[in-house]
């Protein structure tokens, strides 16, 4: 409180040259023996600590190299699901299709049309799960 100059009025302290070894920077607060065990009156009985701050130092070349490393390793992921056939890859059945030759081909509307004679009852050939064919 007396070097703050009042209750309630923040101090920030900045520390230079700070050594973190083993990326843990280890913090030690020490209680100023001031205080109560008891709640007589309101007011303040000892120091307060609401917010400590660390701000990494890191350089903007470093950031440059952690985004280019994550982003070529997305990339290879990707790829090699590419490869692998997970993303986008031809499926079995498209294989098993292919390998029995059939010959498929698209029908417009119209050609649908003429050759069922306008959808006819009489030229139905069966019914499946879908309907009439």
């Amino acid at each position: 409180m007396d070097e703050a100059k009042g209750v309630g009025i923040g101090i920030t302290k900045d520390f230079k040259n700070v050594t973190v070894e083993g990326s843990t920077l280890e913090i030690h607060l020490y209680w100023a023996g001031k205080g109560t065990t008891a709640i007589p009156n309101r007011g303040v009985y000892g120091p307060l600590i609401s917010a400590i701050t660390v701000t990494p130092r890191v350089s903007a070349g470093a950031i440059a190299g952690i985004v280019i490393a994550s982003v070529t390793a997305v990339v290879l992921i990707l790829i090699a699901l590419r490869l692998t056939g997970y993303l986008g890859g031809k499926s079995k059945e498209d294989e098993e299709i292919q390998a029995l030759k059939l010959q498929t081909g698209y029908f417009s509307l119209r050609q649908i049309k003429t050759s069922t004679i306008n959808f006819d009852p009489a030229s139905k050939i069966g019914e499946g799960g879908f309907g009439p064919v």
